[in-house]
């Protein structure tokens, strides 16, 4: 908009606040700088209205919990086009 005086313009972005890590999953834990650690795991329970509490086990790496756990669908990340094709500055 403007009026005599000023000009103002808006535009109407989410944030990007989300960030995923390719981990590299060994047996019961994941790879990092070359060795393998053990995941942190922690028990977390859901309440579902109108039905029974689910429990679920979450496991936790350096970067955070693991998404893939929770969709199978996150599982195929990476495997059509290496992250290093999209993030040269991450492989």
């Amino acid at each position: 908009g403007h009026n005599q005086d000023i000009a103002w313009g808006l535009t109407n972005l989410g944030a990007d606040v989300t960030d995923l890590f390719l981990e590299k999953v060994s047996g019961d834990g994941y790879l990092y700088d070359g060795k393998t650690k053990s995941f942190k795991t922690r028990e977390e329970t859901i309440k579902v209205a109108g039905g029974r509490d689910r429990t679920i086990t979450v496991r936790e790496t350096n970067n955070g919990p693991l998404v893939s756990d929770r969709s199978k669908e996150l599982d195929k990340v990476g495997q059509k086009a290496p992250v290093s094709n999209a993030a040269p500055d991450r492989a």
